[in-house]
């Protein structure tokens, strides 16, 4: 996973556009957040806000650039590598990639700690 996630970025950092919007999908079990849509223009997040349908104020944990997502990837599978019993699935976006889902959970289904879970979808780059 560390080196899928180091070529993943290597992949963003060739291409990557300064300004962006994406729509956040989180899970921090048992809490689903609202579904927000997070703008980013000049490399910083300018703006989050609900998407259609949803209730509620926007996701506070939303408000990332890619960039600060790849560093909580790096810090989840450093924090993983030292359970007992690690559960971490990633995805990425085959042309850009961005991260598309995190999953981070015990192997064990410790329900105790729960698991987190988010995904990316409508990413696009703004000019």
């Amino acid at each position: 996973l560390k080196a899928q996630l180091t070529r993943a970025r290597a992949q963003w950092n060739a291409g990557r556009p300064a300004s962006y919007t994406y729509d956040l999908r989180q899970i921090a079990a048992p809490i689903l957040f609202p579904d927000t849509r997070v703008t980013v223009q000049a490399g910083r997040v300018t703006r989050t806000d609900l998407l259609p349908g949803q209730e509620g104020e926007p996701n506070q944990l939303a408000a990332q650039t890619i960039e600060a997502r790849f560093d909580d990837l790096f810090q989840t599978l450093q924090r993983q590598s030292r359970a007992a019993c690690p559960d971490v699935q990633l995805s990425f976006d085959p042309a850009l990639g961005y991260p598309t889902r995190l999953y981070s959970g015990m192997g064990d289904n410790g329900i105790a700690d729960g698991f987190g879970e988010w995904t990316i979808r409508n990413f696009t780059p703004l000019k």
